[in-house]
């Protein structure tokens, strides 16, 4: 990560402003490599060994220091200020990995370190909506008539619960089954759709809206409720992969993040 030159903040590259990270210590990069965790424990009157509850993750937080090049001539600073005061988190990658995403706002008191010949840096903290770095959103398109079986990589550290967007063709019920190392985890089902139909899905919310819902139709009585995970299948490795069973006639488009613990 801190071996990138440049960084995109808020869909804006740092070149734009000509900005460039620099390592401000000596010697080797020194980044976060795991979210900052606690134990929460609970002591226990007469016990020596106090009571285990759970791990509490803290979101990511990391120094990031930037050069500015052409100071004088380019006379941004004012700009560079907007572009990093933000008021909402905003997705921030690096060159060296676009396709790790983590939500960041800059905490503290940003110092602005410099000669008096408008040549410097500017020192920031990050401080992310979470404990993880994203994929960002992907998206599988598929269109299914009969049966189609297919896999889906989650090459992340965590299983995730994708969003479903299904359009019927015909009147019928459709059937969603996900396999793992040979196991089924899941076998989603929603009976008696209407032709041109869409099922909205939210599996992690466990949440089900029918296109026709204007008109009182809903679906969470014709849904089994048994909603779609991709799993790890074995959680030290990189490369695990879901079957995935189709049956029935409907057109699907599965968004789903991959979730990483660390760059």
């Amino acid at each position: 990560m801190f071996e990138s030159l440049s960084f995109t903040y808020d869909g804006i590259s740092s070149e734009d402003f000509g900005v460039m990270m620099i390592n401000s210590g000596t010697g080797l990069y020194k980044e976060p490599f795991l979210a900052n965790r606690s134990i929460v424990e609970k002591s226990i009157a007469g016990r020596d060994v106090p009571l285990f509850s759970r791990v509490e993750k803290k979101p990511l937080s990391f120094p990031l220091t930037i050069f500015i090049e052409e100071w004088e001539k380019r006379d941004n600073l004012r700009a560079i200020a907007r572009w990093l005061d933000q008021e909402e988190y905003k997705p921030l990658w690096f060159e060296t990995d676009p396709n790790k995403i983590i939500y960041a706002l800059f905490e503290g008191a940003p110092q602005l370190i410099h000669n008096g010949l408008k040549e410097g840096y500017i020192t920031l903290n990050v401080r992310c909506d979470s404990h993880f770095i994203s994929s960002g959103f992907r998206e599988y398109t598929k269109s299914i008539s009969g049966t189609l079986t297919d896999w889906i990589n989650n090459d992340g550290d965590e299983d995730l619960a994708p969003r479903l967007e299904i359009k019927k063709r015909g009147n019928g019920s459709i059937r969603i089954e996900t396999f793992m190392e040979g196991q089924r985890v899941n076998n989603f089902e929603i009976r008696d759709m209407l032709d041109g139909e869409i099922a909205y899905v939210d599996c992690a919310m466990e949440t089900i809206r029918s296109s026709y819902a204007e008109n009182e139709r809903y679906l969470f009585d014709l849904c089994n409720d048994d909603y779609l995970r991709f799993i790890l299948g074995n959680k030290y490795d990189t490369d695990s992969a879901t079957k995935i069973v189709f049956t029935g006639d409907f057109d699907i488009i599965i968004k789903y993040e991959i979730v990483y613990k660390s760059y």
